[in-house]
């Protein structure tokens, strides 16, 4: 298993079948049976099984499905994965209410229909330099990681779906590893 994760009432499990091909199932009555959830998602390399994927619990019954290249979404309930327009590899996603944010490439994008269509976001307060490691959002506010040029990282948050980012109090806590952000409260 490439990991679990509880999305509303199902658990969902990414499987590594072979050298190539993974598998994203789920159960509803707590591991004792599992379905596939493959429908829309992209082939392997190989073209014998599907690509591995992360999936994303994105707020208000939706999901996102996305590896290095590509990305998927839906809602829940949904049988069948609808391709998104990003236009970058993709390094981590995370959703408030209203807007779903997706960092990769040096750029941050957005989207306030679901993930059906994604523009570039222009921010304030992140570094020239901005790369982006990893995102999360603990309902409305939002955090970042970002390594700025002295090395190490630096966590900024935004309370205003992204377009403004304050550097909290993280510069030189972290100088040898990335901080792996994911569940903060304020």
């Amino acid at each position: 298993y490439a990991y679990i994760l509880g999305i509303e009432d199902r658990l969902y499990v990414s499987m590594k079948i072979n050298t190539y091909d993974t598998e994203l199932h789920y159960s509803t009555d707590r591991g004792a049976t599992w379905k596939p959830d493959t429908v829309g998602l992209p082939l392997s390399a190989t073209k014998t099984g599907k690509a591995a994927m992360l999936v994303k619990y994105m707020e208000n019954g939706y999901m996102l499905a996305h590896n290095n290249l590509k990305a998927f979404y839906k809602k829940v309930e949904e049988t069948n994965w609808k391709p998104t327009s990003i236009d970058f590899i993709i390094v981590d996603v995370a959703a408030t209410k209203d807007t779903w944010i997706a960092i990769g490439g040096g750029k941050i994008l957005h989207s306030t229909n679901n993930g059906e269509t994604w523009t570039l976001l222009n921010t304030t307060g992140l570094p020239a330099n901005f790369q982006g490691n990893k995102i999360c959002t603990n309902g409305s506010r939002i955090y970042i990681s970002s390594a700025p040029a002295s090395g190490g990282q630096d966590i900024y948050y935004s309370d205003d779906e992204g377009l403004n980012w304050t550097l909290t109090n993280s510069a030189g806590k972290f100088t040898h590893a990335n901080p792996w952000v994911q569940y903060m409260y304020a």
